[in-house]
Order: C-alpha cells, then structure tokens, then sequence
C-alpha cells in the first residue's frame, strides 16, 4: 500500500495520494481512508477519473449513500445528486441548504 496522508491545515482537512479510487477497494485501503476521513473531517483527493458506477462503488467503502429527498439524482443512479450551477442562476448551489441531511433522524454516516 503506497498511501499517504498530507493534513491540509490545522484542524482540517487532509490530502491522500497513492489510491486510485476506482480501483483500490480492499479493506486495508477502505480502513485507511475511513480513518482518515474520521481524523480529518474533510479528505481530498487529486487527479481522480470515476465513471457513476466507480463513485458509487467508492462512496460505499465510506458509507451508506441515500437518495436525497429535495434534488433527484443522475438517471441511474437516484443516491449521486448532482451539483449544477447554471450560468443563468445567481446564487451558489447548495447556498440555502446543505445535501448533508443531518436533519435526518439518522443521517448518514458521510
């Protein structure tokens, strides 16, 4: 396993190189990248190219997506919502409430 962790700022967030989401799956990289999302907060990763079906794939090594119950998801796959800003639209996606769905009486785990 070739991955490392870089933290971002202080609090904060962390960078991890060496995992190629779409592919790397086994249960020492998912530990390691849950983990690091459970230390971090927030994880980032650079430079990665998923089709729907690998983000889902992915997502699930994190967690259990939902369907969010206010925007649709992409045709096929109902628990990816998109994120789109139109160019007529003036205010930020997302500006007035958040695909996080704490208010849920069991929100997900990411």
């Amino acid at each position: 396993m070739t991955i490392s962790i870089h933290p971002i700022a202080g609090a904060l967030g962390a960078e991890i190189l060496g995992v190629d989401l779409a592919r790397d799956r086994d249960p020492d990289t998912k530990a390691v990248i849950r983990q690091a999302l459970l230390d971090h907060v927030v994880i980032f990763f650079r430079d990665q190219s998923l089709t729907s079906a690998e983000y889902l794939a992915f997502a699930e090594t994190i967690g259990t997506p939902i369907d969010y119950p206010y925007v649709p998801g992409i045709e096929g796959f109902p628990v990816i919502t998109p994120v789109i800003k139109r160019p007529e639209q003036t205010i930020v996606f997302g500006g007035n409430w958040h695909v996080d769905t704490t208010y849920l009486p069991e929100p997900p785990m990411a």
